[in-house]
């Protein structure tokens, strides 16, 4: 699989890039009144009464502002639509040469380890209605905790549950949302995974209504993907409705037995956040279960082996509250929000054999003590089948 840039042509990304500066006065204004809104960690350090005189002198100027900063909104929202309408569903990066595929036995066992998390990544005045700021500074902290440069970057601000196992073979992050944070993450990943998917999802006018936001996915790989496909939900709900959600299919290349493909199949997505949202959720559930099946059966050729196949993401179902209130589910319960799996084959004769694998994902990873909530769980089964893991927390 070739990299693949968001954009087919110059002529659109440079339209895109005139949109996007036409646009930026008005979000970056936007961004900054929202931010205004203070988490419970910064009410706490805080002088209330000065804080809100403060915060109502700067709300006022930012307003005018952005009413001055609409014209040109007005016009950048008419250049982007049609450009986002012309670009790809995702951008794919590359950075070591494709190789001829690695040799595989069969009789060995292999390990294959995953994590998934959703890290809340918006743009700090959207982050701040789920009691989130500071999403530069907490993107840095999660680059240099998937990919330390040094001892000091393994280093939190406070003391973490959530533990890493290395080296990670598949890194599934949601709500990468946030565009400064994403170019810091691909940047750090490409260190280590040569191979990630990210610019997840157009915006603009879709079946389901304008998107304003993509998927917020993003995906990165030790194994080099021979097919990629993006399908967008289309009943989100809410708030919801404006994020291009949908589930990423990425097909693998594992290795090379007896001249056949030995492969892979990854599948990450992120369902519809509200808690009374249960029919909305599943129905997104049975389609990503659908596009799934169908991507698989349309990549796989006639004697491929195939090691596994997963789905991982913010699946939003609570499984934390007894009785599994808001649509159940079944597996580990975490506070971090954070989890990873691993998936362990083995066999003889040239056969896959298995192992069971127990994780869970998603909910929102507090780093670095900065506030948050999460939780997650879920299940996976090995030997070359379906291993589903998710969780909940917006």
């Amino acid at each position: 699989m070739l990299p693949t840039p968001l954009f087919p042509t110059r002529a659109v990304a440079a339209l895109n890039a005139v949109a996007q500066a036409l646009l930026f006065p008005a979000a970056f204004t936007l961004n900054l009144l929202l931010d205004l809104r203070p988490t419970t960690a910064q009410r706490r350090l805080r002088c209330r009464w000065v804080d809100v005189a403060a915060r109502a002198a700067l709300g006022s100027l930012l307003a005018v502002l952005l009413l001055l900063a609409m014209p040109a909104a007005v016009v950048g929202l008419l250049l982007w639509l049609p450009a986002q309408r012309a670009r790809r569903p995702f951008a794919y990066s590359c950075w070591v040469p494709e190789g001829p595929a690695m040799p595989w036995d069969g009789r060995r066992r292999r390990e294959f380890t995953f994590v998934s998390a959703n890290v809340c990544l918006l743009p700090s005045g959207l982050a701040k209605f789920s009691n989130l700021g500071q999403t530069g500074s907490r993107a840095r902290f999660l680059a240099s905790s998937l990919v330390p440069q040094c001892p000091t970057d393994r280093q939190p601000l406070v003391p973490m549950g959530a533990v890493l196992e290395e080296p990670l073979d598949f890194v599934c992050l949601q709500e990468v949302f946030d565009p400064m944070a994403e170019a810091v993450l691909c940047r750090q990943l490409g260190l280590r995974y040569p191979h990630v998917f990210h610019g997840v999802g157009a915006g603009g006018l879709h079946d389901g209504g304008l998107k304003l936001l993509g998927s917020g996915l993003l995906v990165a790989a030790r194994y080099p993907p021979l097919a990629a496909s993006f399908y967008c939900y289309p009943n989100g709900a809410g708030e919801d409705a404006l994020a291009a959600k949908g589930l990423l299919c990425i097909q693998v290349l594992l290795g090379s037995q007896d001249g056949r493909r030995v492969l892979g199949y990854l599948s990450c997505t992120h369902l519809q956040a509200p808690e009374r949202d249960t029919a909305v959720r599943s129905e997104q559930l049975r389609a990503a279960l659908r596009w799934g099946r169908h991507f698989r059966e349309q990549h796989t050729n006639t004697g491929d082996v195939v090691a596994f196949d997963v789905l991982c993401g913010d699946l939003n179902f609570d499984n934390c509250s007894h009785g599994g209130g808001g649509g159940g589910g079944n597996g580990g319960v975490g506070r971090n929000g954070i989890w990873g799996g691993v998936l362990g084959y083995g066999g003889g004769g040239g056969v896959l054999g298995g192992g069971i694998g127990i994780w869970g994902g998603g909910g929102e990873w507090d780093m670095g003590g900065m506030g948050g909530n999460g939780g997650g769980g879920g299940w996976g089964r090995g030997w070359g089948g379906i291993g589903i893991w998710g969780g909940w927390g917006g």
